[in-house]
């Protein structure tokens, strides 16, 4: 579950607001071009991201049986191809993204502005350790947005089955209730 484009926006933005907000943190570029070098760094990532899943859909199709379920052997296909690469997936049991992703997302950031000479951080290890702190706070949220969503459709007198149409659109409507209410949106 890539970050999508608007997705990219929004968190790039709360992010530059948060580090020229930062006592410690100091911009050596205009507040636009922070922005575009976070949303440049992310969007190349999350794209890398969706090169990997179409190859993975190629193989997929070319392999042609069907041994196994074509979920499960997508995703076996997909870790192969990101481990041969060395990339980090999106994707985790309790969230959007596990700690290892959103590690990794925030020093790829963190490098783009230091390697472009955009900013810095009173202490260099800081820079990572403060993008990291806050990309865990934005998925922290949306995850507790999800549960709480989640808890009330199922709450309901007479609960939609998880999956169907209904389902999906109370549990929609009630996410993005809960991330208003948390600031988020």
């Amino acid at each position: 579950m890539r970050l999508k484009p608007d997705e990219i926006k929004k968190l790039s933005n709360h992010l530059v607001n948060l580090m020229l907000a930062n006592k410690d943190f100091t911009s050596r570029t205009p507040r636009p071009n922070l922005l575009n070098a976070v949303e440049a760094a992310l969007t190349r990532h999350f794209d890398e991201e969706r090169q990997i899943e179409d190859e993975s859909q190629k193989l997929l199709n070319a392999q042609g049986g069907e041994t196994m379920d074509r979920g499960k052997a997508l995703l076996m296909i997909r870790k192969q191809v990101a481990k041969e690469r060395d990339f980090v997936l999106s994707g985790a049991p309790d969230g959007r993204f596990s700690a290892d992703k959103i590690s990794h997302i925030a020093h790829l950031v963190a490098d783009k502005i230091y390697d472009d000479d955009l900013a810095d951080f009173a202490d260099e290890d800081d820079g990572p350790k403060f993008v990291k702190k806050v990309f865990m706070d934005y998925f922290g949220r949306e995850n507790e947005a999800s549960e709480k969503a989640r808890k009330k459709v199922m709450s309901l007198a007479n609960a939609p089955f998880e999956g169907s149409r209904e389902w999906d659109v109370l549990y929609r409507k009630y996410y993005e209730e809960e991330l208003r209410r948390l600031g988020h949106s």
